[in-house]
């Protein structure tokens, strides 16, 4: 009997592990879009990964962006494979994901973002199960393109929340507004948030996102977070040509602290209630909705 009791307990403990390595935790999914290229989104995305990261997040950033992939580019590494090689030809998830700076996990998208349209379910159904092998990501930065296409619109509709990016400038203001606008066509309850990049000083950043914000409320009804804003720092641009992060370089630098903050107001931030997702099922509705773009 004693011998039978402790095998029982045994295998009921293996049971228990077996079953809790193939549990994955509930993931906060936040997607980084702007109206416009070349107002810094790739930069910001990676240096918030590694914030979040040191704030005890697990981190791993998704280049969804079509157009400019090129979160190794500022990440300072190179990848092999892309999410395309996972589709077809039969590279595993492990081969593909990079390990970033100071501990951020990344996903090079590239064309596998494309070639999501073109699944069978078979395909969704395996590519779904190499996701799941992530059990342990927190939070996932999803860097989607600049813009109005159907890509960004997608990732826009299966994120919990969408960071709006822009710079000061006029004409960013406004094609920022023009994607929020048409976002909440696709996605009427999508959290949004706004953050000024670039911005001279703290009151530059205030009247650009005050702009937008108003302008929102006024004509769509919806209100928009303003996170806060990211000095305009010759660090960026010396970290970005030295191919490695600027929180990384110069972490004390005005931008650093910058980011530094937006990362405490995200934390601060309560994730969306009864989301109950994690990798697995946040990939499924990405499969599933390119599928029908």
């Amino acid at each position: 009997m004693i011998d039978q009791a402790q095998y029982l307990r045994r295998y009921m403990e293996e049971y228990k592990k077996k079953k809790e390595s193939n549990v994955q935790k509930d993931i906060r999914v936040i997607s980084v879009a702007s109206g416009k290229g070349g107002v810094g989104k790739t930069n910001f995305s990676v240096n918030l990964a590694i914030a979040l990261k040191e704030m005890g997040n697990s981190v791993m950033v998704f280049d969804a962006d079509l157009g400019l992939a090129n979160v190794d580019v500022i990440a300072g590494v190179v990848p092999k494979y892309n999410l395309y090689d996972v589709i077809f030809n039969n590279k595993r998830i492990e081969d593909i994901v990079l390990d970033g700076p100071k501990g951020i996990k990344l996903i090079p998208g590239g064309s596998g973002i494309e070639s999501l349209s073109n699944l069978d379910e078979d395909q969704i159904t395996s590519l779904s199960s190499e996701f799941g092998k992530f059990k342990d990501i927190d939070i996932l930065i999803v860097d989607i393109g600049a813009g109005l296409s159907k890509n960004v619109m997608g990732f826009m509709a299966v994120s919990d929340e969408v960071i709006i990016l822009t710079t000061p400038e006029p004409t960013s203001i406004t094609d920022a507004y023009g994607l929020i606008k048409v976002a909440l066509k696709y996605v009427p309850e999508g959290r949004f948030h706004l953050v000024v990049n670039r911005a001279l000083d703290k009151k530059e950043a205030k009247i650009a996102s005050t702009k937008i914000c108003d302008t929102v409320t006024q004509f769509l009804s919806k209100e928009i977070n303003y996170l806060g804003y990211v000095i305009d720092d010759v660090s960026v641009k010396k970290a970005v040509m030295q191919q490695t992060p600027f929180k990384v370089l110069y972490p004390k630098c005005s931008a650093s602290i910058c980011i530094d903050n937006i990362a405490s107001e995200i934390t601060g931030l309560k994730k969306q209630n009864g989301n109950g997702r994690n990798i697995t099922t946040f990939f499924n509705k990405v499969a599933y909705l390119f599928s029908r773009l």
